[in-house]
């Protein structure tokens, strides 16, 4: 959806004057996509209000929470309307077309919807190799993964018998 709005308050840079700018047009090639979502936002020097804002200029909705979780990693934008909102972010971010998309792709969500950002930490040791490289240096074999060395919870019981809270670390 192309819009020929000005976005006075997007700043840029040449390429090779910025250290930040190197960093984005990396992990925009190689990922993920909350790392280069977040790259490209502090790229620009826009809080997530002015993000949100230009959204809904461009006729799309997206809460500043949603925006914050994308970021993180927390959560990954798949229903329609979100994909709208990723391309938007594209033009708004002055990226290249499909940039982010593409990442969202090339993550690896699996049929159920579920990406990497929602993987075990199990399965991303796994998926990366890194632990197998470790434990062959080391000539040690494999033994299933990390194991729970420790697990505490802490239950406060009203008079009555009652949950008042229950904490677990």
């Amino acid at each position: 959806m192309p819009h020929a709005t000005q976005h006075a308050d997007v700043q840029h840079a040449p390429p090779d004057a910025d250290p930040a700018a190197a960093e984005l047009d990396s992990v925009l090639r190689g990922g993920p996509f909350h790392v280069a979502l977040r790259a490209a936002i502090a790229a620009r020097g826009l809080p997530l209000q002015r993000v949100q804002h230009h959204l809904s200029r461009h006729g799309v909705t997206v809460g500043v929470t949603s925006l914050s979780y994308w970021q993180q990693g927390a959560r990954r934008p798949q229903r329609p309307e979100s994909l709208r909102a990723v391309r938007a972010l594209e033009e708004i971010l002055d990226l290249p077309e499909e940039s982010l998309i593409r990442l969202l792709s090339d993550t690896g969500a699996s049929a159920s919807g579920q990406g990497a950002a929602c993987r075990s930490h199990r399965a991303q040791v796994a998926a990366s190799g890194v632990l197998d490289r470790l434990l062959a240096e080391l000539d040690h074999a494999p033994d299933g993964g990390p194991h729970t060395v420790a697990h505490h919870e802490r239950v406060l019981i009203g008079a009555a018998g009652s949950w008042w809270a229950v904490s677990r670390s």
